[in-house]
Order: C-alpha cells, then structure tokens, then sequence
C-alpha cells in the first residue's frame, strides 16, 4: 500500500516492501529481502537476498547491499573465495550515500545501527557491527569482522584493519590509519592512528626539524674544530 515502484524494477520472490515506501528505476532487490515502512532507494540500488532493511532507510544511487564480501583462503596454490552464507541488516532511520558497498557477512549479519549516516563512496565489509547514531564520511573504508560503538565517527579516507574494535563516541581524524582498538571517547589521528596530544606532539617537534638539525650541524663542526685542535697540540 501506498509503494511506489519505478521502471525496470526487479523484485524477486519473498520480497517485503512496507508503506510509503520508493524504490526509483533500476533497482533489484534479492529473494526473502525486506524494506520496511518509509524507506526511499534511489537509482540502481541493488539488495541481495535475505537481507534486512528497517523503517525510514535512505539509500542513494548505485549502492549495493549485500555483495559477497573479500574473504579468500589460499588452497592448492590458488585464492578459493570463501562462501558468505549470512546477511545484512541495516537498522531504522539509517542514510546510505552513492556508490557505497556493504557485503554480507559469512555467517550472522553485517549490522548497520539505527540513525547512523553514511557517506557516498563507503566501504563496509562482512561481518562489521557499527553501533547506533555514528557518521561515517566519504572514502572511509571498514575491514571485515570490525566492531564500531555508538557514536563514533570516521572523517573521511580512514581505513579500519579487520577485526579492530572502536569505542562509544571516539572521533577518528582524516586519512587515519587504524591498526589496534581504541577505547571510548577517544580523539585518534595519523597513520597508525594515535592519540590527539601526541599526534600534536609529533607535529610541533616536526616543526621544530629544521632548526635542530641546523644546531646539530653546528655542534658537530665545533666539536670538529675542537678535536682538530686537540689532536695539533698532541
């Protein structure tokens, strides 16, 4: 009732759609898939089967939900995909930018908290749990098996290495490289990411380079000078 459908829809079998909700051309959604009640998927949007969309979902164009995610084991001299049998749940009231991809997982679900926001060009792999209400931006990309609190936030182009847990509300900075969990309310930057004040640390003291090094050239002649003229009087 009241679900608008758009050209060149694919819709296949045990599919559920609830109220009011658009699915614009092009899109596919995959058999025993739910959307729920006010949900909007724009242009090419594809849902794999068996995975779940909760109420008031946005998904932007050319996203895909549901990919078999990058797991391969080396067997026989050759990388054997391994088989990802579980699904993806994205949770109420969830925003998902273009050209984002989030893979199932290999068994369980890929979970996608309720009220978390997802920038265009995202990167979520099999397995990963994002806690409710966190802002993830453009380029970020999550490796498998990661675990995000609430609240937490990924500036843009940061990378997560597989199975790193991250704490309630810790804001990670840009271009960030995240090698090891951090705790909760946590302000991390760099690549590997460290904290704030050391990251600010480092900064100042780089600053500071160019002028030590100049002192140490200094101290170097003198103590040049000094020996070459302890070495006359010998």
């Amino acid at each position: 009732k009241g679900v608008s459908v758009g050209p060149g829809v694919v819709i296949d079998d045990g599919v559920e759609i609830g109220l009011n909700s658009i699915i614009a051309s092009g899109c596919k959604m995959g058999e025993n898939s739910t959307l729920g009640k006010n949900c909007r998927l724009d242009s090419n949007v594809v849902i794999y089967h068996n995975c779940r969309l909760g109420n008031n979902v946005v998904i932007q164009a050319n996203s895909t939900i549901g990919s078999t995610g990058f797991g391969y084991s080396f067997i026989d001299g050759a990388h054997k995909l391994i088989p990802h049998n579980g699904g993806v749940v994205i949770e109420d009231f969830v925003e998902i930018g273009a050209n984002c991809c989030v893979d199932r997982a290999k068994f369980g679900n890929t979970i996608i908290g309720a009220g978390t926001k997802i920038d265009n060009l995202v990167q979520i792999a099999h397995n990963v749990v994002i806690g409710k209400c966190c802002l993830i931006v453009g380029q970020a990309g999550i490796a498998g098996s990661c675990k995000l609190g609430d609240g937490v936030m990924l500036a843009g182009q940061v990378g997560v290495a597989d199975s790193v847990k991250i704490g309630d509300n810790t804001v990670v900075g840009a271009q960030a490289g995240v090698v090891n969990n951090i705790g909760a309310g946590e302000r991390v930057v760099g690549s590997p990411a460290i904290g704030g004040k050391e990251a600010l640390q480092i900064i100042v003291l780089t600053k500071r380079l160019p002028k030590l090094a100049e002192k140490l050239r200094q101290l170097s002649a003198r103590i040049e000078k000094l020996e070459t003229a302890k070495d006359d009087k010998e």
